[in-house]
Formats: C-alpha cells, structure tokens, sequence
C-alpha cells in the first residue's frame, strides 16, 4: 500500500469520527415518556431523564470521538509528510549521482 492510499484511508475516518462527534453534540431528543408515551421511543441520544444529565453524557461521546478524529488526522498527515520526504530525498540523491558522475568524467587518470 502506498503511502497516499494510507493516508486517504486515515483522513476519511477522521472525517467520519468528527461527523459522529457534531452529530452528538447537535441532535439530541428527549420526549417525556408519562406526558408522550408515544413520542418516547423516537427519543435521539437520550440516555437517562433529565436534560442536562443527557447533555453531559453526549459531550463525552463527542469529546472521545474528536480526540480519536484528531488522532486519526495526524496519523494521515504523517504519512503524507513520510511521502514528501521519501520524494524529495530520492531527488536529492539522484541529483547527487548526476553530480558525481559529471565530475569523474572530467577527470583524467593516467592508463
């Protein structure tokens, strides 16, 4: 695998780890099960009775999945940078064994 599909690959499960975090902390449903019986099982991310108690859950699932989102983007821009050293150093290289061959052309050893 190379380095880019690697990186890709990391990149979109950061993506979709930080798309689960906003969804945490921005959909949220809690209908009162004795005033709404019907309603209380469309309840979206609600755990327990209260509000607040709810709130606090759903920002610690959020909170760990940005933190694995981030962890997950360096991990990607790792392997980019990993793939820009190895191009620029073959260059380097390259460029090296262009300049040495040029100079021992243009010496002349005695036969």
């Amino acid at each position: 695998m190379s380095k880019k599909v690697i990186s890709a690959f990391f990149y979109l499960i950061g993506f979709v780890f930080s798309g689960g975090g906003f969804y945490k902390l921005l959909v949220y449903k809690n209908y009162d099960g004795s005033k709404y019986p019907s309603l209380a099982e469309d309840n979206v991310n609600a755990y327990v009775g209260g509000d607040a108690y709810n709130y606090i859950i759903n920002m610690g699932f959020a909170t760990s999945l940005f933190i694995f989102a981030l962890i997950c983007v360096v991990i990607a821009s790792t392997f980019v940078l990993l793939d820009k050293m190895d191009v620029s150093s073959l260059k380097s290289v390259q460029g090296k064994r262009n300049i040495i061959s040029s100079q021992s052309d243009d010496i002349n050893l005695p036969v």
